[in-house]
């Protein structure tokens, strides 16, 4: 007979399926299901009328003109660095995070070496990707005052033309480099992971369920026979302390019954015996005669 599963195991088992599956959609739905834009990748584009906010999108950049505003926390330090990335005549807001300094730097200084004439190739870059974001006020403010002090020189260097409403340069959105949805790229990742073992927990059941390996457990049960014949041993009763004091009482009290004089022999028990004695005197011969 093929084994089958407890109905009490395998109803544990389904619950802990249903749980695993929904700490897995609730992992999921914490960054916005972000998983999925990361699983496909960002979105390539080459003019900004192609994507939205909340577009997550991949870019390779050679240029970068310059730093407009820094974010700092705490304790002063710098976290974060706005840059301009010149894409198809319009000066798009690159957010960096502190791990892109380094390789921001040096697609900067490559940049400022080809405008100032000491080289004449920008031979390096950098592939980024990240979240399409709404420019806060703040933001903003800082990436047109830049453009107001740097335009002439833009001007004069063929990259932009004459312009009185710099909006027609200046995107209104900043690219968050790695930002998918509105978290950092690593907790999404992290999030992903955690769901993802979920998942493979469920699957696991299911597959232990499927297998049978939630089958009541075996019972062995030894019934051992008393030899025929045989007496059974009952232990001996100890006696009490209270029954052992009590017995010396008993002694005591049935020690007059067995002190009593022996009782007199009856009337007519000794009647009987003179009867039996008289005759053996009269036969007896007097000593005179």
């Amino acid at each position: 007979m093929k084994p089958q599963n407890d109905p009490i195991r395998l109803r544990h088992a389904y619950t802990r399926v249903i749980a695993a599956v929904l700490a897995a959609v609730i992992l999921l739905a914490i960054p916005g299901f972000a998983t999925f834009k990361l699983l496909r990748g960002g979105k390539t584009f080459d003019v900004m009328e192609d994507v939205q906010p909340g577009d997550y999108v991949e870019r390779d950049i050679c240029i970068i003109l310059d730093y407009f505003a820094s974010g700092y926390n705490k304790s002063g330090s710098v976290t974060e660095k706005y840059a301009v990335v010149p894409i198809n005549g319009q000066m798009v807001a690159f957010r960096f995070p502190a791990r892109w300094f380094a390789s921001a730097d040096t697609i900067q200084s490559n940049t400022l070496a080809v405008l100032y004439g000491t080289s004449s190739s920008l031979d390096q870059y950098i592939r980024v990707s990240g979240t399409v974001k709404a420019m806060s006020e703040d933001v903003a403010t800082q990436l047109y005052s830049w453009f107001g002090q740097n335009k002439d020189w833009m001007t004069q260097a063929g990259m932009i033309q004459e312009v009185e409403d710099y909006a027609d340069y200046l995107p209104d959105v900043v690219v968050s480099v790695d930002t998918v949805g509105y978290l950092p790229g690593g907790w999404v990742a992290a999030f992903s992971i955690a769901a993802a073992l979920c998942l493979i927990y469920a699957i696991v059941v299911l597959i232990r369920i499927a297998c049978k390996k939630y089958a009541a457990p075996d019972i062995l049960v030894e019934i051992t026979e008393e030899p025929a014949g045989a007496p059974s041993e009952i232990p001996e009763e100890t006696p009490s302390p209270d029954s052992a004091a009590a017995e010396p009482s008993e002694t005591i009290a049935e020690a007059p019954a067995d002190e009593s004089e022996p009782d007199a022999p009856s009337e007519t028990t000794a009647a009987e015996a003179a009867e039996e004695t008289e005759p053996e005197r009269r036969e007896e011969p007097s000593e005179n005669a």
